[in-house]
């Protein structure tokens, strides 16, 4: 999976740091996590377009952790600092700085979309930590997603809190859609029929995206009057992807990169620097569960962003193998 956080160059603080957690689930008061160490990654000192891998010793970041403790262990990190190509200014062509996985921020580009006769893909990929409807402390959730005056709606999964679905509901020409209403239920079966009990929605607002983008990120679960009868308890969050698929001049992904080669130069200019992190994996760090296992997962801190890993489950060994872009709001020089 491959992530995108932007930031200032200019900055007077360039640390990149990655703490690691081991994540407990809790059955009334939710989820909690406990520090496992954490490195500190100066990307001001990056030479351009080298590769630096390496094992990084974890430590003690006050931070993170107010209380000293002993921490072990260590992580493997690839980082490497990056000048995209020049890129045609012409509104059809992006580099992968514009291509790249956007926050909703206040960029405009709806009206890039509108022109063309788009589908809106929405990956539902999964969710954690819903509320339990069901007897046995479990729920059956599904995802229902409306989009304008259509709606469609996932596989249901049984039994699960933490379901994933890694489903794609395709909405066709949908380039004038403001937003995107996520909504979740737990499916409960009866004899004669199926009554849903609701879990939470999410919003996704529309108009940051233009045709290629895509849109990732975790979403906060909340209540909505328009999906929920009765104000109630909500918890949890669900991780979605959302993308415009246009006809009009798009430049084709280069395979395994997530970047995009610009079919034609028109007035040019160098695009903006990125940083590529990938958080491969970690070892004898420590063990915080019982059973002598932790539940480890990273997150990166890089000013005011923050990005997590996925949680490895039982693990004081665990192999993420993500990727994160971390894109420069503008250039600078070497």
């Amino acid at each position: 999976e491959t992530f995108t956080m932007r930031f200032d160059p200019s900055a007077d603080d360039l640390s990149l740091d990655i703490v690691l957690y081991d994540h407990d689930k809790g059955f009334i008061a939710g989820s909690s996590s406990e520090f496992l160490g954490a490195v500190s990654i100066d990307l001001s000192t990056l030479a351009v377009d080298t590769l630096v891998s390496d094992w990084h010793d974890l430590v003690w970041i006050k931070t993170y952790q107010k209380k000293q403790e002993a921490v072990t262990g260590r992580i493997l990190i690839d980082v490497r600092l990056e000048i995209n190509e020049a890129v045609d200014r012409v509104e059809s062509t992006r580099t992968s700085s514009d291509l790249s996985t956007r926050k909703m921020s206040g960029m405009s580009g709806i009206g890039a979309a509108s022109e063309a006769q788009n589908r809106l893909l929405v990956h539902i990929k999964k969710a954690e930590n819903l509320i339990a409807k069901d007897k046995g402390g479990t729920s059956d959730p599904f995802c229902q997603v409306h989009v304008g005056n259509e709606t469609k709606k996932t596989e249901v999964k049984p039994k699960t809190l933490n379901p994933d679905w890694n489903q794609t509901l395709t909405f066709d020409n949908k380039g004038d859609s403001k937003s995107i209403d996520l909504v979740l239920y737990d499916q409960d079966k009866g004899f004669f029929s199926n009554s849903n009990e609701y879990l939470g929605s999410a919003m996704i607002d529309l108009h940051d995206l233009i045709t290629g983008d895509i849109l990732s990120d975790w979403f906060e679960l909340r209540f909505d009057p328009k999906f929920g009868k009765d104000v109630e308890q909500i918890t949890g969050r669900i991780y979605v992807e959302v993308e415009y698929e246009g006809a009009v001049g798009m430049a084709p992904m280069t395979p395994g990169t997530g970047s995009v080669r610009s079919p034609s130069r028109g007035k040019s200019e160098v695009g903006a620097r990125s940083v590529e992190v990938t958080v491969l994996k970690a070892e004898g760090i420590v063990a915080k569960d019982r059973g002598g296992t932790s539940d480890p997962f990273c997150e990166l801190v890089l000013g005011n962003h923050r990005k997590k890993t996925k949680v490895i489950a039982k693990s004081l060994t665990p192999e993420w193998n993500e990727t994160f872009i971390l894109d420069f709001e503008g250039g600078r020089d070497s």
